[in-house]
């Protein structure tokens, strides 16, 4: 008798064993897979802003823009002008641009040379040109240059400032500075252009 009950004993507990383990077995049983990692591509839009062949600063020779019989050649005076393109190419790039242009590093500039777009006189010391190109695009500004024969102001200054312009004869230059940032995509579409104005 004490066999028995040593034997259902023991029964008994692989029973509990059995199902214990069964129940803690399907507790932590759950589905595990690892799948393929997701990658993101893109490719990178280049920047390729220029100015014709140079980048940066471009020399801008007046003379080489206008046709006087009456003066001797390569030279400016009061009653000349011309005009010339700043062209700027983005056309490489697949990214649109804002620019900026402004003259600097002015030698010997005459006090009434004025440059003219349009309806727009600006002193060429205080212009600035701003405008946009978009991602392959180019674009040629033309721009005009005078220096009048004559002025609004009084008489005696304009003239006494021509004057010392004549007599000093110096060589003259004018640097354009040319700056192109990024347009940032997510704003509204615009389309190529540019306005000259005060700097």
């Amino acid at each position: 008798m004490k066999n028995n009950k040593k034997s259902l004993t023991i029964v008994v507990l692989l029973l509990l064993v059995a199902l214990t383990s069964g129940y803690v077995a399907s507790t932590y049983a759950k589905y595990t897979e690892t799948l393929a990692d997701a990658t993101a591509t893109a490719q990178v839009a280049k920047w390729d802003f220029k100015k014709g062949t140079n980048n940066g600063n471009l020399v801008i020779s007046l003379p080489a823009t206008i046709d006087a019989s009456r003066l001797t050649a390569n030279m400016i005076a009061p009653g000349t002008g011309g005009s010339f393109n700043l062209d700027l190419d983005n056309s490489g790039s697949d990214v649109g641009v804002e620019f900026e242009i402004t003259f600097t590093d002015l030698a010997n500039v005459p006090s009434n040379l004025v440059f003219k777009q349009d309806s727009t006189t600006l002193a060429i010391s205080g212009s600035k040109i701003t405008g946009y190109i978009p991602a392959k695009g180019t674009l040629s500004i033309p721009l005009a240059w005078e220096w009048p024969y004559e002025t609004s102001g009084t008489l005696a200054t304009e003239d006494g400032e021509d004057l010392a312009d004549g007599k000093a004869a110096e060589e003259m230059s004018i640097t354009a500075s040319i700056k192109g940032t990024q347009v940032n995509p997510a704003g509204a579409a615009i389309t190529a252009s540019y306005t000259l104005g005060a700097a």
